[in-house]
Parts: C-alpha cells; structure tokens; sequence
C-alpha cells in the first residue's frame, strides 16, 4: 500500500469487478456532532443519491450525539436514519470519541445479508461512483494510509511506548512487517489508516472492539499520564487503535487499498507537493472538505463534470437561501 503498484493494482481490480456493487447489501453510516453539521451531511447525503451510482439507494445512517437534538425530520429521505448516541461519561480531550462510539453503534444494527458498511466523514462529498467501495466477497476492508504521519510508527524505528500499549491493547504480540506510506509527507510508516473514509465487513466486529478498546485506554491512567498525555496523541488515539485492530484481525490480502482519489483532502489542497495537486476534479471520486468553504470556483473543480458543477452551485444557493430566512 506504500506505492503507486499497489493503486494501479487496486484500479485494475476495480475494472474486473467481483461482481456488479448491491446497494440493498451495503450501508453507509456517518457523524454529525453538533447541529451546525447538519447542512455539511445533508449535501453528503445528496451527493451519494445523485452521483453515488450502485450505491446511491444504500440506507444511510446519520448519528449524533443525544445532546445536539437533532431533529428527525433534518433529512427529507426515509432512506436516511437519524439515530442518537450517547457517552455516558464523555471524556473532552478525546474529540472523536462520537465516531469510534458511532461506528461500533452501526456495526451492531447490521442486519444479516449486509455485506458492507461504509464509515464517510459528514465533511466530504461523493462526485463519482465509487466502485472500489464494493468490497465483498475478495476484501474485508478498502482504506487508505492516514494523510500526515503524525503519530505514526516509523518503519525505520523502534516501537514507542504509545504504539506499544495501543499493539498490546489489541492482542499484537509481533511487530507487522507490512508498511504503508502517508499520502502527504511520503513517510514509510508501520500500519496506520485514515479512518474518514472506509468500507468494512462487518461481520468482522471490528469496529465493537475499537470502541472497547478506545474506552480501555483512555480509561488507563498510566498510559494517560505517560505515552498519551500530549494532545497529539490524545486527538489521534481512536485511529491508532483503529489501525492497530486492522493488523490484528484483517489479512495483509484481504484489504483493497484505496487511491488518492477516494476522499482526496481537498482541504490540504495548498499544503501538497506539486505531485499531490496533479490530482483535478476529473480524477476524483470523492473529497474531504473538512470544514472549509465549498466555493464551485474554486481552481479544483474546474475539470469536475459539468453536472457536478451544477448540482453543487445548486446546492450551495439553496442553502444559502435557508441560512437568509
């Protein structure tokens, strides 16, 4: 997963598709933690109906924390959930609690028969059919290496002492020997996934133990008051567990490693290498806003399909005409 082999591996595999995408066999779950979300998961939500292609009629499951009162009619379609959660005994520094707590609610409401459950940030949208979501039967997972290092292990260096309690968490006696490289800083690290966008087998109950173990954790003083006690470690704790649990429980085989262009970070745009923006809106499947504006002039979507244009410009004077009533 650390080199341009493994996408165009993971392209070509896309062409010689398993079998056609189901989207009664899939759902798509998201996040919005507070009210003022609300609109960014709307237009993710319409932007899976009109551009999603096989997937575009998946359920899609809207959670929120209990406090944010959402309320049920925030979205118009009776194929979209919107189910609150709730941490008994939050803990503030652990910004993304909701999501681990999340994604292990929608991994338990999985009815049999689906084969897939994908994880999309509410701050992002889809411009293309993303056909290497449709993972079963030949992966158990399709994700991508995180954007940044961060917190990740050095394939050159030792274990440190977060990632060996995270690994020891988890049941991981053997360092892995397979590595990836972040999508930005082109640094070869151990294991470590981006979770804002993921396609899952379920039945794998991964994502339940990613919630366990995230609330073992941070329920750990030692390790709290030792290798997680910076607020880098502390914000990037739940996708360290995340990709720790991907080692344990997923075959090297088994996961289908995603392009540059599934959920491209369109908010880093500035920040990449020459390299990094060769990517153009005709390349893309799906963007990752986070947070920032969405401006239809902006230099990105120029060469996007002229009914992406469209339906976003659209979408955007719609809700600029609510946010003026």
């Amino acid at each position: 997963m650390d080199t341009d082999d493994h996408y165009l591996h993971a392209l070509a595999d896309s062409a010689q598709a398993d079998r056609p995408a189901d989207s009664a066999r899939t759902v798509i779950a998201t996040l919005v933690d507070c009210a003022a979300e609300v609109a960014e998961a709307r237009l993710l939500v319409r932007s899976i109906r009109a551009f999603g292609g096989a997937f575009s009629n998946s359920p899609v499951y809207v959670f929120h924390p209990a406090a944010a009162n959402l309320p049920k009619h925030a979205f118009e379609s009776e194929a979209t959930r919107v189910i609150p959660i709730e941490i008994k005994h939050p803990n503030k520094p652990y910004r993304f609690a909701y999501k681990a707590l999340a994604s292990a609610t929608a991994e338990a409401m999985i009815e049999p028969g689906i084969a897939s459950l994908v994880w999309l940030d509410c701050a992002s949208l889809c411009l293309e059919p993303p056909v290497l979501f449709d993972i079963s039967p030949k992966y158990d997972l399709a994700v991508r290496p995180v954007h940044i290092r961060n917190v990740g292990s050095l394939a050159s260096e030792q274990l440190d002492d977060f990632w060996k309690v995270v690994y020891r968490s988890v049941g991981i006696d053997e360092l892995p020997n397979e590595t990836v490289e972040s999508f930005m800083d082109k640094q070869i690290i151990r294991p470590y996934f981006n979770c804002c966008a993921y396609v899952i087998n379920p039945a794998l109950g991964i994502l339940g133990r990613w919630w366990d173990c995230f609330q073992d954790l941070v329920g750990d003083i030692a390790f709290q008051s030792g290798p997680c006690s910076d607020e880098l470690h502390q914000i990037f704790l739940h996708q360290a567990v995340f990709s720790a649990l991907i080692v344990k429980y997923v075959a090297w085989d088994r996961i289908r490693p995603l392009p540059p262009s599934y959920w491209y970070p369109l908010h880093l745009h500035t920040e990449l290498t020459e390299a990094g923006r060769a990517l153009s809106g005709a390349d893309v499947v799906g963007i990752l806003t986070d947070y920032i504006s969405l401006d239809p002039s902006h230099p990105f979507f120029e060469n996007c399909s002229e009914s992406f244009r469209a339906w976003l410009a659209a979408q955007l004077n719609e809700l600029n005409e609510v946010g003026r009533k």
